[in-house]
């Protein structure tokens, strides 16, 4: 298939996330209602199937219509973190790649893995890493890592030297893996700051 895929920058994905933010969810409280943002604000239903990781290797997929996306059940039921990370990742699909999307016809795993069979190495590589990123920057808001690094580090002695141990609690917090932390901290530049 024969798609054209934005190289978006992390900035502008980034600018997307905020604004999807300030649409949904605009107190920004964490962590990030993700699943009634989709639900109840977008009015996509959240679904599982079994084996669709074994399987097929995909955590979840979201439909041509933006009407439903379907989780593996195994890691919905089991994996809280990374069940929102998956579902947040594939809003960012819909978001950021609706017109691909939309022309793609996907109603099922199988047309999924049509689609993405599809795709040069290249476009699937792109989508994907776009997706990732509208996930980690909803689900961590620039403005809520940055209070609650300060708050972490204000906890330290003031002549204590700042260490990454003190942002330990921050993955709970957010609801997400401790590498999502990680990495938002690592683009937004924030260690630099203390």
């Amino acid at each position: 298939m024969q798609i054209s895929t934005s190289k978006l920058t992390y900035s502008q994905i980034r600018t997307i996330s905020e604004k999807f933010l300030k649409d949904y969810h605009p107190s920004l409280s964490i962590p990030i209602p993700i699943e009634e943002i989709v639900e109840l604000k977008l009015k996509v239903k959240i679904s599982t199937t079994p084996n669709l990781k074994s399987e097929f290797d995909i955590d979840g997929f979201i439909n041509s219509e933006f009407s439903e996306i379907t989780l593996d059940d195994e890691m919905f039921n089991k994996f809280e973190e990374r069940a929102r990370f998956t579902i947040s990742h594939e809003i960012g699909h819909g978001v950021l790649h609706s017109k691909i999307y939309k022309n793609c016809k996907i109603q099922s795993k199988e047309d999924y893995l049509k689609f993405q069979q599809s795709l040069t190495d290249e476009n699937q590589k792109w989508l994907e890493i776009q997706a990732h990123i509208f996930a980690a920057c909803v689900l961590v808001p620039t403005e809520k890592l940055k209070e609650e690094i300060k708050k972490a580090v204000g906890k330290q002695h003031p002549q204590a030297e700042f260490s990454i141990p003190y942002l330990q609690s921050l993955p709970e917090k957010f609801k997400v893996s401790t590498d999502v932390i990680y990495r938002r901290i690592q683009k937004e530049k924030l260690l630099a700051e203390y």
